[in-house]
């Protein structure tokens, strides 16, 4: 189901279903590009999971194939329970960099074998 993201108008979270639909629109509408921003249902502290993502790209190449150009986000704040764009330590005062850009590169060889066009580092 699609539902409007708080503070932002006219923006919205797509579910896979409606994902798919709005990509049909804006594709009759002219526009071939999009930045897929994932957002997993289920957060972490530590360890993340991008497949979710990944599965909504390989959908979307599934069904619109080169006629649509994909770009990803790739950055940890919205897989995280606390928000920072990286794994923290256990007191959860500092980020852990190397942690960090293991697991954003892993989501960005994960993306790209899904079917990503481009993968864009926002996490800095």
């Amino acid at each position: 189901m699609r539902e409007a993201v708080p503070g932002l108008p006219g923006v919205h979270r797509d579910a896979p279903d409606s994902l798919l639909k709005q990509v049909d629109q804006d594709l009759e509408a002219g526009t071939d590009k999009l930045l897929l921003f994932g957002v997993p249902g289920e957060k972490r502290i530590w360890i993340f999971v991008s497949d979710f993502t990944a599965r909504q790209i390989e959908a979307l190449r599934k069904r619109f194939g080169d006629d649509l150009w994909i770009a990803v986000d790739v950055c940890l704040c919205s897989f995280t329970t606390h928000g920072h764009c990286g794994v923290l330590n256990r007191e959860q005062d500092h980020v852990i960099n190397d942690a960090s850009v293991e697991q954003l590169a892993r989501a960005s060889l994960e993306y790209a074998q899904a079917g990503a066009n481009c993968v864009a580092p926002s996490d800095a």
